[in-house]
C-alpha cells in the first residue's frame, strides 16, 4: 500500500513545473539589489542560484508550446509559401531560408532591432536569415505571463501553474508586421489570446490577420 502511494505521487510530479515554481518562489526573497534569487543548504553550506529573473525569462521562452497554441500571420504564410514548401515551424532565429520556387520575390529585412526594414528582391537560389525577416512573437509578453506567475497564491499548484503557462501563444509574423504594432503593446496587453487578437492585432499597421 505504501509502495503503491508513493509511485502515485512520483506519477504526479513534474520536474518542469517544479523548476518553474522554484524560480517563481524567488521573486519573494530578492537580495539587496531587488533581484530574486533561490539558496538551498547541502552538507551544512549555503548553494545559491542567482539572476532568477532572467532564467525564468529564458526558461518560459524554452517552454514547449503546443501546435494549437502556435499561429502564423496570413502575410508571413504568403511570404513564406512563395519562397519555399518546407514547414515554416522548422525554423528559428539565425536559420537561412532559401528561396527555392519564384525567380523573384521581395523580401523587407530588418537588421538587430531596427525599427527601418530594408527591401530586397531575391531570385531562385538566394537566402536570408529567418529573423531578418520573420519574427516569433508572444502574443501574450513573457513579462506579463512572469507577473502572474508571480502573483500566484501558491506557485506549487500545479494547476494554478499550468492555467498561466497554457496562456503561451507564439505568433510567427513578418518582421514589419511586428515593427507596426504600437508601442505601448510591446509589454503591457490584454492577458488573453483573444483579446489581443482584437485589441492589438486588427488595430496595428498593417493590420495583422491570424490565419484560422
Amino acid at each position: 500500500m505504501i509502495k503503491q502511494e508513493a509511485e502515485k505521487n512520483m506519477s504526479d510530479k513534474c520536474e518542469v513545473f517544479d523548476i518553474i515554481a522554484t524560480l517563481v518562489k524567488s521573486f519573494k526573497t530578492p537580495d539587496d539589489n531587488g533581484k530574486p534569487y533561490v539558496v538551498s543548504k547541502y552538507k551544512g553550506k549555503d548553494k545559491y542560484l542567482w539572476n532568477c529573473n532572467y532564467l525564468l525569462n529564458q526558461i518560459l521562452r524554452n517552454y514547449d508550446v503546443p501546435p494549437e497554441r502556435y499561429h502564423v500571420s496570413k502575410a508571413a504564410k504568403e511570404l513564406w509559401d512563395s519562397i519555399t514548401d518546407k514547414n515554416i515551424r522548422d525554423y528559428y532565429y539565425h536559420q537561412k531560408v532559401v528561396n527555392e520556387k519564384l525567380d523573384e520575390v521581395e523580401i523587407i529585412e530588418f537588421k538587430g532591432s531596427s525599427k527601418n526594414g530594408t527591401k530586397r528582391t531575391m531570385h531562385k537560389g538566394d537566402s536570408f536569415v529567418y529573423r531578418d525577416v520573420f519574427h516569433n512573437e508572444h502574443v501574450i509578453p513573457i513579462s506579463m505571463i512572469i507577473d502572474e506567475l508571480v502573483n500566484l497564491p501558491n506557485p506549487d499548484e500545479y494547476d494554478a501553474l499550468e492555467k498561466v503557462l497554457d496562456k503561451i501563444h507564439v505568433c510567427r509574423m513578418l518582421k514589419i508586421e511586428d515593427r507596426g504594432i504600437p508601442s505601448i503593446y510591446k509589454n503591457k496587453r490584454p492577458d488573453s489570446f483573444e483579446e489581443v487578437i482584437k485589441e492589438v492585432y486588427e488595430k496595428s499597421e498593417p493590420k495583422i490577420e491570424i490565419v484560422k
